[in-house]
């Protein structure tokens, strides 16, 4: 059973990878789309510094109405500002989470953006924890395909620059 903590520390650990790669990005990179249709890389990171906070105040209240006011936070963000946008968004999602105890997180029945019912923490990593694992992918594939062939595997799963080649 996924616990508060754990999935806090797991939110977290998202968070550092995604403004390291974010980091990584170039003025020039931002207006890059995989396809018309798909957002932008600067679109993308918006999204990105809304979701984590977005997500959990809707499995919380069952509203969207929040997701609005976080999305206004972050309209005007860059790659420079995205670590600050996303320190104050899992700090937001500890504020969320806060006054919830363990035994509610485990077993209080919510619903999730597709209305299947499950405990909050079950909604929470498959909400939550998978969209920003899912879109933290995105990121790194789109960066890549907009020219930062250099980013690899030590890149999106431990938030590190590749060790140099001996």
């Amino acid at each position: 059973m996924l616990t508060k903590a754990e999935f806090l520390a797991s939110l977290q650990r998202e968070a550092d990878i995604t403004s390291h790669l974010v980091a990584k990005l170039r003025p020039e990179h931002l207006a890059f789309r995989l396809t018309p249709a798909q957002r932008s890389l600067q679109e993308l990171i918006v999204f990105m510094a809304t979701q984590y906070a977005g997500s959990v105040a809707f499995l919380t209240t069952g509203s969207w109405d929040a997701w609005g006011a976080y999305a206004k936070l972050n309209a005007d963000l860059t790659p420079a500002t995205f670590a600050e946008h996303m320190a104050r968004q899992v700090t937001e999602v500890h504020r969320l989470l806060q006054d919830i105890s363990e035994q509610d997180f485990a077993r209080r029945v919510v619903k999730t953006p597709t209305g299947v019912e499950t405990t909050l923490a079950n909604a929470l990593l498959e909400v939550t924890l998978k969209w920003a694992a899912g879109y933290k992918m995105q990121l790194f594939l789109q960066a890549k395909a907009a020219g930062l062939g250099e980013l690899g595997t030590s890149n999106l799963w431990h938030g590190k620059d590749p060790a140099p080649k001996k």
